[in-house]
């Protein structure tokens, strides 16, 4: 999958004690190329430790689960929020200054593809200390009459070299069905628990994105949130 070290997540951002929810970073969709194969996202939040409001934007290459040669992007502005405060500061910046990349790669931002699953425990769960091996899902995609079985593998044993990859199968109404797996358990990463966010099938149905949330430990004890994609080609 992603070759670098970092992958499709942002970098650690190690805090050390805050009253703010910066610590576990706002996904955003940023939408899909015209023609399905560069799918768009981003992430900010606001790291205590620099003192400053952080925001990085991805292209990722759906067809080769990568993100583009240029594609990965980072911004920040020294800030020291106030109540009620958004965070979404350097994330605007950001937007602002990748806008001729945006439309050399023809993402339309309306282009969102359409969400088949979603979990909201990740974030009720963030600031707690919970490991589990596997993560199975099963779900019915009404809209395209197919059922999806899904199931998360990780491999947490060491906290800072931990590993994960996800296993698949779509059985469409006649019965037919197809397996897949996506992930690179070669690459390990300092997460102590993976979790699927949500998964988003791209506007043209095929290709499907896996959004995945990561808790990484911090020298607080309380974990940072992060995310990152899996993207793969699937047969419509």
């Amino acid at each position: 999958m992603i070759k670098t070290l970092f992958r499709l997540w942002i970098l650690p951002l190690f805090v050390t004690a805050s009253l703010w929810a910066g610590d576990v970073a706002t996904f955003v969709n940023m939408g899909f190329s015209n023609d399905g194969t560069i799918f768009f996202f981003s992430q900010y939040g606001y790291d205590d430790h620099r003192k400053e409001v952080y925001a990085q934007a991805i292209f990722v290459d759906v067809i080769h689960n990568d993100y583009t040669t240029d594609g990965l992007q980072y911004h920040s502005i020294p800030s020291i929020p106030q109540s009620g405060d958004t965070l979404d500061g350097a994330f605007l910046e950001l937007v602002e200054r990748l806008a001729s990349m945006r439309k050399h790669y023809n993402v339309n931002f309306a282009n969102k593809g359409r969400i088949i699953y979603a979990s909201s425990v990740m974030r009720e769960t963030a600031r707690i200390f919970f490991s589990k091996t596997s993560e199975n899902l099963k779900f019915r995609d009404f809209q395209d009459n197919r059922t999806f079985d899904v199931t998360l593998h990780q491999q947490i044993t060491n906290p800072k070299a931990s590993t994960f990859t996800i296993d698949f199968s779509i059985t469409k109404a006649d019965g037919t069905q197809k397996n897949y797996q996506v992930g690179s358990p070669s690459i390990t990463r300092a997460v102590s628990h993976y979790e699927i966010d949500r998964i988003i099938v791209s506007p043209n149905g095929e290709s499907l994105i896996f959004i995945i949330a990561m808790r990484m430990p911090t020298a607080i004890g309380t974990p940072n949130v992060r995310y990152m994609v899996e993207a793969i080609k699937i047969e419509k």
